[in-house]
């Protein structure tokens, strides 16, 4: 920098120099001596002013220097941290590349592991199938030769079964016309070979369970139960019956009125009262042409029931709708239903005081219908009959019926008279006594 002011101060002192004399002219000594030094003084001063610039200038350029080493210190510095900066993101990146890899290294070293394990999986597997399959062929022909067997056998077993199906069917259908008969009936005559196919047709059945009986095999069991007079289990039956073949109107209304049956056996009135009352409702869903008389058939044994409790008013409702439900029908069945009400209705009267009611009550029924034809009926109807005319002091016509009531039962029971306290009023009767002894009951009872 100096240097090119001292440059600059000598191409100023050439330019100011005065210019060379010309030729002829003439200068004054002292004149020229003065200006050279004033020219001087204002050289020295200008060079003075000149560096002092200068200075200045090199004081400026110096902070300049200082500034800009700075500057140049600074931007060394951030180009450092901006590098370091450059440097980390990079480690960074690569080093989240490195663990990428290494869990997709990871994640294929796993996934050879698991198909190189299920390779082998695969081959004990491939072996296992060909070792069952090897086993199966063995099976199949041992089980080929087995159903030929099986096969002779289930023919065998069908022609069985076919003639154990028959002798159930002949059970059944004697169940069957035992079906709905009212207590106390006797018009159901089973014969001692009829019974003996039922007892071969309740083992058949017997072989198998329970659940897989069909209706007509219930039938035969409950037949069975009820001629042993096992009335558990015929109630246990019937109401198995229901259960599993609730959907057949047959076998529910079979069910019900025999489970009434072996309830009123049973001493269970207020049950079989019940157990009748919806054996009624189902009867209504039934199409069969003896609807009617099963219905009604129902209503007797509910009336036998109500008797037996004592529901007097409640009997004698019931045995007027029965005997007006029979009147006009065809058919035996329904004069035998209709003689029983008759009966049961003079005996609930009696029980009611009112006799002479009841009396009234016997001879509309032998004036209407007449006898039964069915003897339990017939002869439980006299019996009653005579009680009511005994109770109302009647020895003649009490007498009258009593012999019919013999006739009827070829026979004269001496000991059901002697303890029926329905005979007292008249029991000292010269007339009553001589009837009696007449039968052979000892000392006129």
């Amino acid at each position: 920098m100096r240097r090119t002011l001292s440059c600059l101060l000598l191409i100023l002192l050439a330019a100011g120099a005065p210019a060379a004399p010309q030729q002829n002219e003439v200068i004054a000594p002292r004149t020229v001596h003065i200006d050279d030094e004033a020219r001087v003084v204002a050289f020295e001063e200008r060079l003075r002013a000149l560096e002092q610039q200068s200075a200045a200038l090199d004081g400026r350029l110096s902070v300049s220097d200082q500034a800009y080493s700075r500057f140049e210190n600074e931007i060394s510095s951030f180009g450092i941290l901006i590098t370091l900066l450059v440097l980390g993101f990079g480690f960074i990146t690569h080093r989240g590349a490195v663990n990428a890899a290494r869990y997709e290294l990871s994640e294929l070293r796993d996934k050879v592991e698991s198909l190189h394990e299920e390779a082998v999986n695969a081959k004990e597997e491939a072996l296992k199938a060909a070792m069952s399959a090897r086993d199966a062929a063995a099976s199949a022909e041992a089980a080929s030769r087995a159903a030929q067997g099986a096969a002779e056998g289930a023919r065998a077993h069908e022609q069985t079964a076919e003639q154990a199906s028959e002798k159930v069917k002949e059970a059944a259908a004697v169940a069957e016309r035992w079906r709905f008969t009212s207590m106390e009936t006797t018009d159901v005559h089973i014969t001692a070979e009829e019974r003996e196919t039922v007892q071969e047709a309740a083992k058949e059945v017997d072989e198998r369970s329970e659940r897989e009986w069909d209706i007509d095999e219930f039938k035969v069991k409950v037949f069975q139960a009820n001629e042993r007079q096992d009335w558990r289990e015929a109630i246990r039956l019937a109401r198995g019956m229901q259960f599993l073949h609730g959907n057949s109107v047959d076998a529910v209304t079979y069910g019900l009125f025999q489970e009434g049956r072996a309830l009123i056996e049973s001493g269970r009135y207020a049950e079989a009262v019940s157990v009748y009352d919806q054996f009624v409702r189902e009867t209504q869903s039934d199409n069969s042409e003896n609807r009617a008389l099963n219905t009604i058939t129902g209503q007797v044994n509910k009336l036998i029931a109500f008797c037996f409790i004592g529901k007097w008013t409640e009997a004698v409702s019931l045995s007027d709708d029965i005997i007006e439900a029979c009147v006009g029908k065809e058919g035996r069945g329904f004069l035998v239903m209709a003689i029983k009400a008759y009966s049961q209705r003079g005996m609930a009267l009696v029980k009611l005081d009112r006799v002479p009611d009841a009396i009234r009550s016997f001879e509309s029924a032998l004036r209407e219908f007449g006898l039964s034809g069915d003897k339990a009926t017939d002869t439980t109807f006299h019996y009653n009959y005579a009680c009511t005319l005994a109770l109302s002091g009647k020895v003649s016509e009490t007498i009258a019926i009593l012999e019919t009531w013999r006739r009827m039962n070829k026979s004269f029971d001496c000991l059901k008279i002697e303890k029926d306290k329905d005979f007292d009023l008249i029991r000292a009767d010269p007339q009553f006594i001589a009837y009696l002894k007449k039968q052979g009951c000892s000392d006129g009872s």
